[in-house]
């Protein structure tokens, strides 16, 4: 089978009620419903090694679509199986300091394959075998990618898995046009380790200053969204 041929029976037999013919430049397949995408993976004609398959699929991601909101899930698949790996859960690969990130996504060498391996949690990551788990297969689409937003006004639903980058849009298009001065309203919201956290192979690539924005913008978010109106314009009064 033709690797055009399996992506469309992976689409017609386990996405059918999701758009699944976007095309993000290398990235192989993807899925997605009304509100973002859902899923990038890889794809390969012939039985290949999950990690590696990831492995590729990593350094396309960081070629090809850096500046794009990722997905809930990472995935591969071939002609004998399907897997899925939260993309919170792979993030630790991006932090790290000796990957090659300038190879080719199909030609990665041995040394990727084995850092990805030894890198993510194979306890994370969900393997299927069509034909034999084809009824999980389908369970594990219809609890974890059957997602929608209740509020009208939020056009990406923020999570762990996609935080780092909504907030890298929001610092470099939001946050140059507020009239705050940030370092009064560190004093006036005391943060705690409690109030939010980063892993620490994600915080090892970040500055100091970059994580306590982070914990400042979290919190302005978390909490201004529950003031009432007069408590919220004196907030914006003390920190302008």
């Amino acid at each position: 089978m033709l690797e055009e041929q399996l992506k469309n029976e992976i689409a017609v037999k386990y996405f059918k009620k999701f758009v699944c013919t976007d095309i993000i430049k290398r990235i192989d397949f993807s899925v997605k419903n009304d509100y973002g995408y859902l899923l990038w993976a890889e794809a390969k004609q012939q039985p290949t090694d999950i990690y590696k398959m990831l492995a590729q699929l990593l350094i396309t991601i960081k070629l090809d679509a850096w500046d794009k909101t990722p997905p809930k899930f990472l995935g591969c698949f071939d002609s004998e199986k399907i897997a899925f790996v939260l993309f919170y859960d792979v993030q630790p690969v991006f932090a790290l300091n000796d990957f090659n990130w300038t190879q080719t996504p199909s030609q990665v060498d041995d040394k990727t394959v084995e850092t990805v391996r030894n890198t993510i949690d194979k306890k994370k990551i969900f393997t299927f075998r069509y034909g034999e788990d084809d009824v999980n297969i389908r369970n594990f689409i219809k609890q974890n990618f059957n997602e929608y937003i209740e509020s009208n006004f939020l056009a990406t639903q923020i999570d762990k898995n996609n935080f780092i980058f909504v907030y890298q849009k929001w610092r470099k298009a939001v946050m140059p046009y507020i009239n705050a001065q940030w370092e009064n309203s560190k004093k006036i919201i005391p943060f705690t380790t409690e109030t939010f956290s980063l892993p620490n192979s994600i915080l090892t690539t970040m500055e100091l200053s970059t994580y306590q924005t982070i914990r400042l913008f979290m919190k302005i978010f978390m909490s201004l969204s529950m003031l009432p109106a007069k408590k919220l314009t004196n907030f914006l009064e003390r920190i302008s």
